[in-house]
């Protein structure tokens, strides 16, 4: 009997990139409007189907921070590594779960450094697995 689980070999943070607006001032009721992108990309192994990557790249605001009067830019990538073969199917077959593990790491180390920052803490909503997997689909053509 095939196990349904995927093997996460590791999750880490490949880059980060923090920068803050010393000059910053909210003129908005201190309601700051976060913008914010998730850029994944899946990969798979030519010669190994069963190994497997999710990068994962997350950007608040942009390199125009300062002159957009934003309070920082943060970017981010997160690397996760995944093999399937206990389960006997090859990884693609596993996205949706891939990026199950994936995402909750990236909110929480966005939450954890937006809120050591001295900032409003940056909670990111809960995200359309769907939509996610769209972009992938974009990026990987």
């Amino acid at each position: 009997m095939n196990k349904e689980f995927l093997n996460i070999v590791s999750i880490e943070t490949t880059e980060v990139e923090f920068k803050v607006n010393k000059n910053y001032q909210n003129t908005d009721d201190d309601s700051i409007g976060y913008r914010i992108s998730m850029n994944p990309q899946m990969l798979q192994r030519d010669e190994d189907i069963y190994e497997g990557l999710i990068i994962m790249k997350a950007q608040i605001f942009d390199e125009n921070y300062l002159e957009n009067n934003e309070p920082f830019f943060l970017k981010l990538e997160v690397l996760a590594h995944f093999n399937s073969k206990a389960t006997g199917k090859p990884f693609v077959d596993f996205a949706v779960q891939a990026l199950n593990v994936t995402i909750p790491y990236v909110r929480s180390f966005i939450t954890t450094l937006t809120a050591a920052s001295g900032y409003e803490t940056v909670t990111l909503p809960i995200l359309s697995i769907e939509e996610i997997l769209e972009q992938m689909k974009k990026v990987n053509e």
